[in-house]
């Protein structure tokens, strides 16, 4: 009867860490889903050309804890401080074209 108990415990304990690893890789896929919405909805901001406007975000670092049992980090960071600055860029140098055949009309004027 011992021996079914100590089974018994030792599947529960097995379980117990089951669960926990699975949560920790569900924290992991939530900072992933909240950095891809976060991204996409910089991407439409920039195609409808609006004014684009940098918020530093960081997601918690997440600790996860693979088939191995090793704990890896998981970090997300953003690329669109560099979007933004290409869609600032682009601007400008739409404004400084459009500056150069407005004096280039008043020189053949």
């Amino acid at each position: 009867m011992q021996c079914l108990i100590t089974s018994l415990e030792v599947q529960l304990a097995d379980i117990h860490c089951d669960l926990q690893r699975q949560n920790q890789e569900y924290k992991v896929l939530l900072d992933v889903r909240a950095w891809l919405e976060f991204e996409i909805n910089t991407y439409r901001g920039l195609l409808e050309n609006d004014d684009c406007k940098y918020v530093p975000m960081v997601l918690p670092l997440t600790e996860a804890i693979d088939g191995s049992g090793n704990k890896q980090i998981a970090e997300c960071t953003f690329f669109s401080q560099i979007l933004c600055v290409k869609s600032e860029n682009n601007k400008l140098s739409v404004q400084i074209d459009k500056a150069k055949l407005t004096a280039d009309d008043f020189r053949t004027k």
